[in-house]
């Protein structure tokens, strides 16, 4: 697969949203309007500081909601949050879908992974237990909008049984 990078992912948010509005990427118009649900990426892994700056530019784009990569330090979401407020004067109006993702000892993750949660793992806690107690504490901040990451294992293999048992213990807390 070779890599494309035609549009910066603002430039992509502009384009589908002038499609919206009707009008190709040239400025002509459609015989009729698109109508997308624009999202967007953020990866607070990444630095915060930037991804505030980039959250920023991608909502002037047109994004209508951001699917952030898994994190396992629930401070870093909240300090996410108090810095998108304190640079933009404002709090962040779209929606946030939080990975919680199901951790697996020596799988895969898409980001770095506390040194207590490591150890835990490797003590043998249940890396479920581990995603229920992220949860819960997204719960005490106001997020209830995640989406759930199955352990994923080397070579790319997901165990979705451990996401049904997730998902059975969350059902019974409610």
């Amino acid at each position: 697969v070779k890599g494309v990078y035609d549009f910066k992912p603002t430039e992509l948010i502009r384009a589908i949203n002038a499609m919206n509005q009707g009008l190709d990427f040239k400025g002509l118009s459609f015989k009729s309007p698109t109508d997308f649900c624009v999202g967007a990426s953020i990866d607070i892994n990444r630095g915060i500081d930037k991804q505030v700056l980039i959250a920023g530019r991608k909502i002037q784009s047109g994004a209508e909601f951001f699917v952030a990569q898994p994190t396992f330090d629930i401070r870093q979401v909240q300090l996410f949050y108090d810095q998108y407020s304190s640079v933009n004067g404002r709090s962040i109006a779209q929606p946030i879908f939080w990975g919680v993702q199901i951790l697996v000892e020596n799988g895969v993750t898409f980001g770095p992974i506390p040194e207590d949660l490591a150890q835990d793992l490797k003590n043998g806690r249940d890396g479920i237990d581990i995603a229920l107690e992220t949860f819960s504490k997204l719960k005490e901040l106001g997020i209830g909008s995640i989406y759930l990451v199955p352990p994923i294992l080397k070579g790319g293999g997901r165990n979705y049984l451990d996401a049904q048992r997730f998902i059975d213990k969350v059902k019974r807390q409610i």
